[in-house]
C-alpha cells in the first residue's frame, strides 16, 4: 500500500466520506493519515459542550497544514452555556482562524460568548484572517435582555470582505443591537447574492435595510414578515431588481394600498403564503410569469382553498410555470382543488408536496387528477416521515400504480418535509424500457438510511429549481 501512487491513495481517501472511515484509513500508515486528515478537516463541527474541545483547538493551533485545508467550520454553542456560573467569556479559540485562508463558509448557532459584544469582534477576526469567505450564517442568536455597560460601543463598520456572497442572520430583536446588522455584514463593497433574515415581526429590522441596494442580489428569504413593515420591504424591493427568487415563510400580508410601483422585474421564484403573493401581485408583474411557485399554508388551514382561489383568479394563469411546491397542508381535497385550478400551466412538470407517501390509499385516488390536470408531469415529489429501508408493500404498490397511470412521469422521489433542508429519502426513476425496470416497474436510484449514504452524496429538494432531473446536494 505504501508504494501506490499518490494520485491512487489520493482516489481511495476520495472514495469514503464517513468520518469513522476515513478515521479507520488515517490509522494504517502515515501517508493516509495525512490524506485522511484532508478530508476529515474539509468540513470541521465544533460544539460547546464537546469535552475534548480544547484538545481540538490545540491540534489547529499546532498545524498550519489542517487550518489551511478548512472549507466550512461551525460552531454550535449548548444552550446552557452562557447562563453556567464561573465560564469564560466565549468558547472559541479565536487564535484557530490565523492561517485558514481558504475558508469558504462560517457557521454561527446560538451566541457563542458572554457578553454579545465580543459578537462583533469575532466577525473582525474572522474577515482579517479569511479572504476567501463566501457565506456566513448565523442562527438562534439570542441577545441578552440586560442593559450593555457603560462605554459598551459597537464598531461602526467592519471591514466586510467584497468576497462574501451569501448571509443567513436569524436573529431575535434588541434595541441595543439594532445598528449590529449593518455595521458587521454590510460594506459599500458588499456583494451579497443571496440574503436570509429572520425578522420576528420586528419593523426595525426591514427599515435599517430598507435604503440599501445590493448591485448583484438574486435571492431574498425574510421569515416572519409583519405587514406593518410593508413600506420597507417595497422600498427595498423597488431598490433591487436584480432580485430572482424571493421566498417569505410564514408572512403576512403584504400591503400595498397606495403603491403606485412596479418592482421585480427579473423574478423567477416566488415562495410564500397565498395571502401575501396575492397582495404583492399589485405591484409585481412578474408574478404571472415565474417558473416556480411554492404555496405555503402554514396557518391558514381553514381558508387555505379560498386563498388559493383569489390568487388564481388574481394573476389569471401562470403560463411560464414548470414546478409547483404546496407546503404545510396534506389536504386532499386542497391538493386536488389546486391541480385543477393550475391546469392551465402547460409547462408545468414538476409537482413537490401536499400528500404522504404512507397513506397509499389517497395518493391511489390523486394518480388520476395528476395525469389529467397535469399532462406534462415528469417528476413528482411526494412527502415522507420515516426513514425505512424497504418501502411497504402498499405503498411500493401505490408507487408502480403512479408510474403505470401517468405515461409522463420519469422521476418519484420521497422527501422528507418536516425538515428544513426537505432531505431526500428515495429516489425512483421510471424506465421507458420495461426490461430494465426493477421490482414494480421503478429503478431505486437512490435511498437515505441511518449511518449513510456518504455525507457528501446526501440530497434535498431544491423548491426554487426547475430543472427536475437534477437534485441539490445536501451540505
Amino acid at each position: 500500500m505504501e508504494k501506490l501512487p499518490v494520485e491512487i491513495k489520493e482516489h481511495i481517501t476520495s472514495l469514503l466520506g464517513q468520518p469513522q472511515d476515513l478515521t479507520k484509513l488515517a490509522l494504517t500508515s502515515s501517508s493516509y493519515l495525512s490524506l485522511a486528515q484532508r478530508s476529515l478537516y474539509r468540513n470541521v463541527s465544533l460544539r460547546s459542550d464537546l469535552p475534548n474541545i480544547r484538545h481540538t483547538f490545540g491540534l489547529l493551533r499546532r498545524s498550519p497544514r489542517l487550518r489551511k485545508v478548512i472549507r466550512v467550520i461551525s460552531f454550535k454553542t449548548d444552550e446552557e452555556w452562557g447562563s453556567r456560573p464561573g465560564r469564560i467569556q466565549r468558547w472559541i479559540d479565536m487564535d484557530i482562524f490565523n492561517g485558514m485562508d481558504n475558508i469558504r463558509r462560517v457557521e454561527f448557532r446560538l451566541l457563542p460568548c458572554v457578553p454579545a459584544r465580543d459578537f462583533q469582534d469575532m466577525f473582525a477576526t474572522i474577515y482579517h484572517c479569511c479572504p476567501r469567505i463566501e457565506e456566513i450564517l448565523a442562527t438562534d442568536i439570542s441577545w441578552p435582555m440586560a442593559t450593555p455597560p457603560p462605554g459598551w460601543v459597537l464598531n461602526p463598520q467592519l471591514e466586510v470582505p467584497s468576497t462574501l456572497k451569501r448571509l443567513t442572520f436569524e436573529s431575535s430583536f434588541s434595541s441595543e443591537m439594532r445598528k449590529f446588522f449593518l455595521s458587521t455584514f454590510i460594506s459599500p463593497f458588499s456583494r451579497i447574492e443571496s440574503l436570509s433574515l429572520f425578522v420576528e415581526n420586528n419593523t426595525e429590522t426591514l427599515e435599517d435595510i430598507s435604503s440599501l441596494s445590493f448591485k448583484c442580489l438574486k435571492s431574498l428569504r425574510v421569515v416572519d414578515f409583519s405587514a406593518n413593515s410593508s413600506r420597507e420591504l417595497v422600498r427595498f424591493l423597488l431598490l433591487n431588481p436584480t432580485i430572482e427568487s424571493l421566498s417569505f415563510p410564514r408572512a403576512d400580508s403584504i400591503n400595498v394600498e397606495g403603491e403606485k410601483v412596479t418592482v421585480l422585474p427579473a423574478l423567477r421564484s416566488l415562495s410564500g403564503p397565498p395571502a401575501f403573493i396575492t397582495q404583492l401581485v399589485r405591484i409585481c408583474d412578474s408574478v404571472k410569469f415565474v417558473n416556480a411557485l411554492d404555496l405555503q399554508f402554514a396557518g391558514c388551514y381553514d381558508s387555505a382553498h379560498q386563498a388559493s382561489i383569489r390568487l388564481v383568479s388574481s394573476v389569471g394563469s401562470f403560463p411560464s410555470l414548470k414546478h409547483l411546491s404546496v407546503s404545510h397542508t396534506y389536504s386532499f381535497s386542497l391538493v386536488t382543488q389546486l391541480m385543477h385550478l393550475f391546469h392551465d400551466s402547460k409547462e408545468l412538470q414538476w409537482w413537490t408536496g401536499g400528500f404522504y407517501c404512507r397513506d397509499a390509499a389517497i395518493l391511489k385516488k390523486l394518480i388520476h387528477i395528476l395525469s389529467r390536470s397535469l399532462p406534462s408531469l415528469k417528476r413528482v415529489d411526494i412527502c415522507e416521515w420515516t426513514s425505512c429501508s424497504i418501502l411497504p408493500y402498499e405503498q411500493r404498490e401505490a408507487l408502480s400504480t403512479m408510474a403505470v397511470k401517468i405515461p409522463s412521469v420519469e422521476k418519484i422521489t420521497l422527501f422528507y418535509d418536516h425538515l428544513d433542508s426537505n432531505e431526500i429519502a428515495n429516489v425512483y426513476f421510471v424506465p421507458k424500457k420495461k426490461s430494465l425496470a426493477g421490482l414494480g416497474g421503478l429503478i431505486e436510484a437512490y435511498q437515505y438510511y441511518e449511518g449513510g449514504p456518504y455525507l457528501k452524496d446526501r440530497r434535498c429538494v431544491d423548491k426554487h429549481s426547475v430543472d427536475w432531473h437534477d437534485d441539490l446536494l445536501l451540505e
